[in-house]
């Protein structure tokens, strides 16, 4: 399930904990937190592209360690 990808219309941003599937990471200048659904949080160590497919990418990942899902956000896909 490493690699399944959830729709979260909760998630104010898509997320990964998988350093490896970024295509270029660039460090964040300040220090950014996510909090996730049972209050814990993880600090945005990195944003940059992952590509789901040939033909499907994502912009503006954040990079968090312990996330413990990879999420899309269905707020950040509306914009």
């Amino acid at each position: 399930m490493e690699d399944v990808w959830i729709m979260d219309s909760g998630c104010s941003r898509h997320m990964t904990g998988h350093r490896k599937w970024f295509s270029g990471l660039n460090p964040v200048s300040t220090k950014e937190y996510i909090t996730f659904g049972d209050n814990g949080q993880g600090k945005v160590m990195g944003v940059g592209s992952v590509s789901l497919s040939a033909k499907l990418s994502l912009r503006e990942v954040a990079f968090v360690r312990n996330a413990g899902f990879n999420l899309v956000s269905r707020f950040a896909t509306s914009r």
